[in-house]
């Protein structure tokens, strides 16, 4: 790798690693109120409430578990492998959404299957 496609890797890294600090208090009050989807009567059934209670609960942790090794990899001077740890949130997010989808086009919007 040369030195301007390592810089690049370094600077998005940096980036990617301030927006998901200011995410990151967002992301524990969401997973506070997240055991609040099992309200509705038959919701600790549903497939797709369970799948967005478990990704919105582990939200904080997968975040700040990369940002820390993120920033640690950057400190190796392996940027590579840093700017692909410090994009393990997506995962998250992606999860996410598809739980949506799945309530809104399965469930009719509802987090209960009744």
């Amino acid at each position: 790798m040369n030195s301007k496609e390592d810089e690049m890797f370094k600077i998005i890294t940096r980036i990617i690693n301030i927006i998901l600090c200011l995410l990151l208090p967002f992301s524990i009050l969401i997973a506070m109120v997240s055991p609040m989807m099992f309200d509705a009567p038959g919701s600790n059934e549903s497939f797709y409430t369970w799948i967005l209670f478990i990704s919105n609960f582990s939200a904080p942790v997968i975040i700040l578990i990369s940002m820390i090794i993120s920033i640690y990899l950057l400190k190796l001077k392996l940027y590579k492998r840093a700017f692909i740890f410090s994009l393990l949130p997506l995962i998250n997010l992606i999860t996410i959404l598809v739980a949506y989808w799945g309530i809104a086009v399965f469930q009719n919007g509802k987090f209960s299957i009744y």
